[in-house]
């Protein structure tokens, strides 16, 4: 039961995290924020992966 919910929180957590990010790539005032956020969304998308793998 709590390993579940820890599971769908940390989704929920990625999830967020890669709107901000998104945000950030989109609105960055210099290009190496924009560098950065694109690394961020492969770090990011690496982790939602290996957690819904985990999930199912």
């Amino acid at each position: 039961m709590f390993f579940e919910f820890a599971v769908n929180f940390s989704l929920a957590i990625t999830g967020f995290s890669m709107f901000l990010v998104l945000i950030r790539l989109v609105m960055g005032p210099h290009t190496a924020d924009r560098v950065v956020a694109v690394d961020l969304t492969t770090s990011i998308a690496i982790a939602f992966i290996a957690l819904y793998a985990i999930k199912k």
